[in-house]
């Protein structure tokens, strides 16, 4: 099995960022994004927020240590876990982001973890059901799904 580690997203991940999130602008609220909006977000949104964390998704492959294959985040005021995304599903071992879930939550540790998808977006729901999360409510145009962590005693 391939490891999966996160680490914090910085400026230099901009133009991977917008690539990817722009392949995939059908699932994202705004669609496409420029890589100057990126920044722009990053420096004046990103970057001064306490409680917005976002990783870099990395893995091991058979050419190379490290690559960066996807992002995750949480918001941690309301233990949103945001911006999922295989960036590079064409060699992402299978379960990278299930373990970059797993990881992230992990870290994190809270007894519950919600997140808000499009009810059109049936990969990214069949996702979350295998990891965990069920739906508890359709607000505003989006499912809102929530997973909770048992504690052991």
């Amino acid at each position: 099995m391939s490891e999966t580690t996160l680490t914090k997203i910085s400026e230099d991940d901009a133009a991977l960022m917008v690539s990817w999130r722009n392949a995939n602008a059908k699932w994202f609220p705004g669609g496409e994004v420029t890589e100057d909006e990126h920044l722009k977000w990053y420096r004046e949104v990103y970057a001064l927020s306490s409680s917005d964390h976002m990783y870099m998704v990395r893995t091991d492959t058979p050419e190379a240590q490290g690559v960066r294959v996807g992002t995750i985040g949480l918001d941690v005021r309301n233990r949103e876990v945001q911006r999922v995304l295989n960036g590079r599903p064409d060699i992402a071992p299978p379960g990278t982001m299930s373990r970059a879930l797993q990881l992230l939550m992990s870290v994190y540790d809270y007894q519950e973890y919600n997140l808000h998808v499009l009810p059109s977006n049936h990969h990214a729901i069949q996702f979350y059901r295998r990891n965990g999360f069920k739906q508890d409510a359709f607000t505003e145009g989006m499912i809102r799904m929530t997973a909770t962590r048992w504690l052991s005693l």
